[in-house]
């Protein structure tokens, strides 16, 4: 496996790291069917941050929703970690790729 990666385009490697079908686990991948409500229920570390900026970014890249609410308990919370944060929407868009 590792061959073959290495074998790739350093612009085909940036590409494969923001795929996130290929990188999240299952559980981490929406839910199949019509549905209003994803409860992700984790401690630290289990990746919902990441899971939801990587569900926000696909909608809006996909043409699902031009404008999306992040809520958290102050403002600053929300912005440093779903924006800024290391799992955050920033994080999970290429640099010539990300929201302003």
């Amino acid at each position: 496996m590792q061959a073959s990666l290495e074998a790739l385009e350093p612009d085909t490697l940036e590409q494969l790291a923001f795929k996130w079908c290929l990188l999240g686990s299952q559980k981490q991948l929406p839910p199949p069917g019509e549905w209003t409500t994803w409860l992700l229920l984790g401690g630290r570390g289990s990746g919902k941050t990441r899971t939801g900026a990587e569900w926000v970014r696909s909608v809006v890249c996909d043409g699902l929703a031009g404008r999306v609410a992040l809520v958290g308990e102050t403002y600053a919370d929300a912005r440093e970690v779903m924006v800024e944060g290391e799992s955050g929407l920033l994080a999970v868009h290429p640099k010539h790729d990300r929201p302003e």
